[in-house]
């Protein structure tokens, strides 16, 4: 592992643990540490995990905005939990994406016949 990548897993273990004490610097040690993953992805050719990186530090600039500006009258959005109904919805919404994704991803249950022929004659 090169230094510049150890770095980049520092940024992303110092956002975690940021966000675990709900500071607001987590969101830019995120995007320190996702801009670092796009080059590292971009070196090596991996262009799918270089692209969902763009889509990490689009929701962290994002998460970064409504949390200084997203409460009332753009003041601090304050940390709350989520409520009862939203969280039922949510893991109904994820358990049902989750057990679609394993349906349509199983291989079929019909076994396929074989394209060669022998003949019992």
């Amino acid at each position: 592992m090169s230094p510049f990548e150890l770095i980049a897993a520092a940024f992303g273990i110092t956002s975690v643990f940021l966000s675990t004490r709900q500071n607001v610097w987590s969101w830019p040690t995120s995007l320190v540490n996702v801009t670092m993953y796009t080059v590292i992805f971009l070196q090596q050719r991996l262009y799918g995990l270089m692209a969902i990186q763009v889509f990490f530090a689009a929701v962290s600039i994002y998460g970064w905005y409504k949390w200084l500006f997203g409460g009332v009258a753009k003041t601090e959005l304050k940390v709350s939990r989520t409520g009862s109904r939203l969280g039922a919805a949510l893991l109904t919404i994820g358990c049902s994406a989750g057990s679609c994704s394993t349906w349509c991803s199983a291989p079929p249950m019909i076994p396929r016949r074989s394209s060669t022929r022998s003949s019992s004659r």
